[in-house]
This record gives structure tokens, sequence and C-alpha cells, in this order.
């Protein structure tokens, strides 16, 4: 190829040697035969050691501009890393960037002036001095010249030292290949049928375009999470790698799994093109790849395509149930996936105008494809968020945006019996509406159908655990935890069960992992920080992290703080601060305040407005430590009775 310079000196890696000019690839004195688009793409990558290398870079270094599937550099990829492997090398010095390209990461040596192919290591053989000495001098290598005096044994115990020599040597360069070979983590054994779905890289050219790649590569996680011989990794997690900066392994190794999907998605001129690859996360290999490129009507059988192949790339035989769960709850129409992955894309956004166009959205799907039950149940989630969002003062208003939100959960739950989101849905709004022993019913069948489903498990988990059933509540936590491990919404779950459980320093430790995920303390976990050192009578502490009143829950904690350090006109004016935020919608937050400052008879005034207007603070009554106070009350005994908490 022109583009590679022919006065290039020999790059050396590991044992092997490849020579630009020759354009030969050589393990010591062995000349290891390589097809010329092979050889290519070994010099490439070697030449780029260190930095990924883009997949679209590599095509075009390569293929010389021409159009090929990314499948074929895939498959070039897989057959290197083969011939590095059989001729005694590491197919790890090839690592994948996932949804990028490819990196070289074993120690490339500078280009020498030396010529392949490199000199095979030949033992020094000791000779008897008379026979150096009759040797004309210029027949004598400049290396034994120096030792043309030595003292030598017999021949029996010359041939012996010539081997020990020659081991001694061998177990030195075994030692300096062994400490510079890529690092292998030998105790990484994921479960057998683990994987991680990567965002699949958006390759439109239009970033508005990243709802899509985003929603199939979330449909497919969705899908196989499903299966439950499956261990899928959650889409926080997995989603935390698309910088493209950790190799497949890293991942796997992060995510506790033991293959890796990655892929990219084109839309355009009505088309569409999926490409995906399933990597082995413990070798490297590629166990599957393939392109697709079709109608963007056909959107959805790729999908399908895609789950189904991955899963026989596994070696997970899928029964008959299983089969049908891949496509539980969805759609034929591509018009009305693209709404919902819109809906989906709005959802996210965590504010209340996010919520309202999710909602838009899902209406229109709903008008495309009215049996569609996963929008039905995203629906019902955005009418509640919409219902919980605190600022609607009008109780009929919140009442009637949850009647509509049931209605939504239920026809979800008619449409699809075995779908977990339908029934969390649900479960969702009857809590919401202090319905919590129906509630209760629909979880645990959420639960029940949804064993790899993160988001199931730490809803199921905390519910629980506010219903007063800590135990069952923290080992669902953990489970949400074990396939969502890099999302901070997984930590502060954990944190919130045991917090409401009285294990306050494992809370912190929860915490601190929640910290160390996020780069920094979120006001959620800050808040719950300050919770712990109120409860457990430090309110200087909690004081010290609440003093910046960034939410409503810290200008709560500092009310509680100041009276427990005895400024009570601090205390009031904090008071009356929280009151100006949260109006008639705050009134469980006032009893907890008022149970801490010991006025049981206000506290208890103030819970029973809450549970007038249905307030959903009123689902942790059971168990928050700051009602504490109140737990002896005739009155507070009273309440919980008529809150109908399951048994």
């Amino acid at each position: 190829m022109d583009m590679f310079a022919q006065d290039k000196g020999v790059l050396g890696f590991g044992s092997f040697r490849i020579d630009p000019s020759r354009r030969c690839l050589y393990r010591d004195d062995k000349r290891i035969k390589l097809t010329p688009r092979l050889f290519d793409t070994l010099l490439y990558l070697v030449e780029n050691a260190g930095r990924v290398v883009e997949k679209d870079e590599l095509m075009q270094a390569v293929w010389g501009g021409r159009v090929v599937e990314e499948a074929n550099l895939s498959q070039t990829v897989f057959a290197l890393r083969k011939v590095l492997r059989e001729e005694g090398g590491s197919e790890d010095a090839i690592a994948t960037a996932p949804g990028r390209g490819y990196r070289f990461v074993a120690t490339v040596n500078a280009p020498s002036d030396l010529h392949a192919p490199a000199p095979s290591f030949v033992a020094p053989v000791l000779v008897a001095p008379d026979l150096l000495t009759a040797a004309p001098i210029e027949t004598i290598p400049q290396n034994r010249a120096a030792h043309a005096t030595i003292r030598t044994a017999p021949a029996g115990r010359a041939r012996l030292l010539a081997g020990l020599c020659a081991v001694v040597l061998a177990t030195a360069c075994l030692a300096l290949w062994w400490t510079q070979r890529p690092h292998i983590d030998a105790a990484f054994a994921p479960p057998p049928h683990s994987v991680a779905v990567l965002a699949f890289a958006n390759m439109s050219g239009d970033p508005s375009q990243a709802y899509f790649s985003d929603g199939v590569s979330e449909e497919l996680i969705n899908a196989l999470s499903r299966v439950d011989t499956l261990q899928v990794a959650a889409r926080t997690s997995s989603f935390s790698f698309r910088d493209g900066k950790a190799t497949v392994g890293e991942i796997g190794r992060k995510l506790n799994v033991g293959a890796v999907l990655e892929g990219s998605v084109r839309r355009e001129n009505g088309r569409i093109r999926i490409s995906a690859e399933l990597i082995n996360a413990v070798s490297g290999y590629t166990l599957w790849t393939r392109s697709y490129d079709s109608a963007q009507s056909a959107t959805l059988r790729l999908q399908d395509d895609i789950a189904s192949s991955v899963t026989e790339a596994l070696r997970v035989r899928l029964a008959g149930e299983d089969a049908g769960r891949l496509t539980l709850g969805g759609t034929q129409s591509a018009a009305a996936f693209d709404a919902f992955l819109r809906g989906v894309h709005s959802l996210r956004a965590g504010d209340e105008a996010g919520w309202v166009d999710a909602r838009k959205e899902f209406d229109q799907a709903i008008a495309i494809d009215p049996d569609y039950a996963e929008a039905h149940a995203a629906r019902a989630k955005a009418l509640e968020f919409i219902a919980g969002s605190g600022t609607l003062s009008d109780p009929a208003a919140v009442k009637a945006l949850l009647d509509q939100a049931l209605a939504a959960a239920d026809k979800a739950v008619s449409l699809a019996p075995d779908s977990a989101d339908a029934h969390a849905a649900r479960a969702t709004v009857l809590e919401a509406m202090l319905e919590f022993s129906p509630a209760n019913q629909e979880i645990e069948q959420a639960a029940r159908l949804g064993p790899g489903n993160a988001s199931v498990q730490l809803y199921y988990g905390q519910f629980a655990t506010r219903m007063g059933n800590a135990a069952s509540g923290e080992a669902a936590v953990r489970r949400g935890v074990a396939l969502d491990p890099l999302a901070t919404h997984s930590y502060l779950s954990l944190g919130t069960v045991l917090y409401l459980d009285r294990h306050y320093d494992e809370a912190l430790t929860a915490l601190q992992h929640l910290k160390i995920i996020a780069g920094h303390m979120t006001v959620l976990a800050t808040d719950m920080t300050a919770s712990i050192h109120l409860v457990r009578g430090q309110p200087e502490a909690a004081l010290e992290v609440s003093a910046k009143e960034h939410d409503w829950s810290q200008t709560m904690y500092v009310a509680m703080a100041e009276h427990a350090l005895g400024h009570q006109p601090e205390a009031d004016a904090a008071f009356a601060r929280l009151h100006g935020m949260l109006g008639n919608n705050g009134n469980f937050q006032y009893a907890e305040v008022l149970a801490q400052w010991g006025k049981q008879d206000a506290a208890l005034d103030a819970l029973e407005a809450a549970y007038q207007v249905h307030d959903s603070g009123l689902d942790e009554l059971r168990v928050d430590p700051f009602l504490d106070p109140l737990r002896s009350n005739p009155r507070f005994t009273a309440l919980l009775q008529r809150m109908n908490f399951p048994i």
C-alpha cells in the first residue's frame, strides 16, 4: 500500500517483528503468512499503537475508500487475532473499543535499522582455546573474540553449561515477555449466559437521531432481559461506556458479563442499516457479527433477528415461552415504535416538561397501534410522574391524572399480562393512590415476571421495604445493583432501604459507592446523608451538608438541625422557607419536622391533612425514622390502620 513508507524500519511487539518494506511478519525467524488485507490491517494498527483507530479510519486506510461492510472489518480483526494466538502470541494485543474501533495495546518497539527476520535465539557454544586461536582472527565473531582466553571444562561439562545458559536466558526472555504481555485476569469468571448491550452508535450524521439508536439498544436490552436464563446488564451501566475508552475486557469485568454486544444504526432515505457484533469479553473473540440493510419499516424484524441471534450465539436455547417474551408488549408498526422511542427519550428528561412531551408521544404511538402494551405502560408512568410533580395544588386535578394513569396501566396489563413493566407501571400508580395492598400484589407479580429487569427489582425492593418487609426489599435491591452496578440510582436505592431499616453505617457505605461512580455526592445522596446524621443525633454534621439548601429536603433538614442545636429562631425561619417552597403539598414533610421538634399533636394534624389529599409521602408512614417519636401515640396507630398496609 502506498500509504506506508518503504524505508521504515522493523517494528517489534512481543516475539513478533513486522517489516513494512518487505511486507512480512515474523515470529523469531519464522515467516508468518498473511494475506495483503490482514498485513495492511495489522501494520496500520501497530503503527498507531496506543490510540483508538476509528472503524471508518481503518476501513479507509485498508480498503482505500471502497465501500465495504463493517462486518468485513470485524472478520479481518478476528482473523488477525486468530493468527497471533496460533503463532504463540496473544490475541489481546488488539483490543476492541466498543462502538468506535480498535486499539493495539501490546508494547511496540521503536523502528530500528535492523532487518527482519529477527534472529532466533541460539544458545552460546563454549569452545576450547586452541580452536579459537587456530582460527583466523577475521573469522571469529566479535562477541566471541572477547572471550578468547576463557578457561573451559571438558566437552561434557561444556555441553551441560551451554544447556544451562540456554535455559537461563530463555527463562529471562519468558519473564520479560510475561511482564510486557497484555494483562489477563485469570480470576475473571462471569456467569456463562451474561451479556451487556452497549449504546449503538448513531451513524446517521444527525445528533437528533440519537434517540433512535439509543432506543434500538434499549429495546434489545429489554427483550434479552426477559429471557430467564440470561443475565443482562441494565441500560444505565451499559450505556456508561458510550465514550469508547474502555476495552471489551474492561467492560466485561466492570459489569461481570461474559459477552458484549455493540453496534451502529444508520437511518436515511427511508432505509435503515444496523450493524451488530457480539464479542466474548474474556477472550476478545467475535462470537457473531452481522449487518442488516432494509427498509425502515423492517426495524422491528431486524431487532428480533438480532435478539434471537445473540441468544443462539450465547448457546441459550429459547423455549416457546422465552421466544414469545422477546417481543412481549411490542408493536408491528414502525411509526408507532418511532413515536414510542421519542416518548422514552423525553421521559428521561426528569422534569415536568419532558413528561408532558413524553405523554404526547405515547398518545401518538397508541393512536397508530391501540394494542401497543408498552406504550400504554409508559403512558401510565408519564401521567403518574406529572401527577406527583408537586406543581398541581388541586387534589381533584391530581386524582384525575392518576385515574387516567391507572386506566392506561390496566390496558397494558390486559394486553400483555406477562409483562413485568406493565405490572410495575400499575403498581406505581396504585401506590401513588395509596392503594398499598393491590399495589403490593402488582409489584410482586412484576418481580416474579422480571427477575432480570433491574428497574423492576429496584422498585420492588424499595416498595417492600416501605411496606415493612425489609429483608425481601434489601435482597431485591441487591439483585438490581448486580444488574446495574454502575448506576448511581442503584446505590441510592440500596442506601434508602438500609436507611429505612435503620442500618445507617451500611447506608453510608452505599452512598460512598454512589459518590465513586458519580464523581461527587449527588443532591439526593446528600439529602440521605443529612437524614442519617439527624436520626443518629448529629445535627452539626447534618447542618454542614445541608447549609446550602439546594432543595426543599435540605431546608427541612436545616429546620430539624437548628432545633436540635437549640437555635429555634433559625429553625422557625427554615420552617417558614419550607412552607414557601411546598405550600399545601408539604403536609407530610411538615409532620416530619414537627415530630422531630416534639410537637406531636401538630405533627399528627399535618399527617391527617396529608391523608385527606392522598399525599404520596404517606407510603413511608410505617418505616420513616423521622416519625419514630409518634409511634406510641394512639392517633398514629389509628392512622396506620386506616392506611391498609399489606400484612
